[in-house]
């Protein structure tokens, strides 16, 4: 017992880490205006925002491949985040204060999404766990509502459209 919380005492400075992830080859759309003219600007995401300070801008850090295949996260279905090649930047508080999915979300959007929208993966790790985001949630209300059978009062009953 004496020794239970050995790690804390010999590094009490520890963190509650979120981690976004994005496609190693994303892509992010902008407008360009030439006078009134909007023109639609393809960039690649590491080379444009990452590799110029990007991470660093929103409080956040990247990590190194090195350092996402020490973890071995697994992603589902025997899959380790490390063997996808996914870019990961890691957002960090006080372990007293550990993220929740409802903060992870609002962070993500406020810090990443205001810049170029919903981009990252519908996946976090929060403290080394998987957890589904808001883009997941999003995805399978919409996939949900569009499979709603519609009842038709003239036909007695329910009717899909579709058929």
């Amino acid at each position: 017992m004496a020794q239970g919380n050995r790690g804390t005492q010999l590094n009490p400075n520890q963190y509650s880490s979120l981690l976004v992830t994005f496609d190693d080859d994303l892509m992010v759309n902008e407008l360009e205006y030439e006078g009134t003219t909007p023109k639609l600007i393809r960039r690649n995401f590491k080379t444009e925002y990452l590799d110029k300070g990007f991470a660093t801008a929103i409080g956040a850090r990247i990590l190194s491949f090195a350092e996402v295949k020490h973890r071995n996260l697994d992603i589902g279905y025997g899959s380790k985040l490390h063997e996808w090649g996914y870019i990961c930047v890691e957002f960090l508080r006080n372990k007293n204060n550990p993220w929740t999915v409802e903060v992870a979300n609002k962070i993500a959007k406020e810090r990443i999404g205001s810049k170029f929208g919903s981009c990252y993966r519908e996946f976090f790790f929060i403290d080394g766990k998987y957890v589904n985001n808001h883009i997941d949630d999003e995805r399978n209300l919409a996939l949900d509502l569009g499979d709603d059978i519609q009842y038709c009062p003239a036909i007695d009953g329910y009717h899909d459209y579709f058929s």
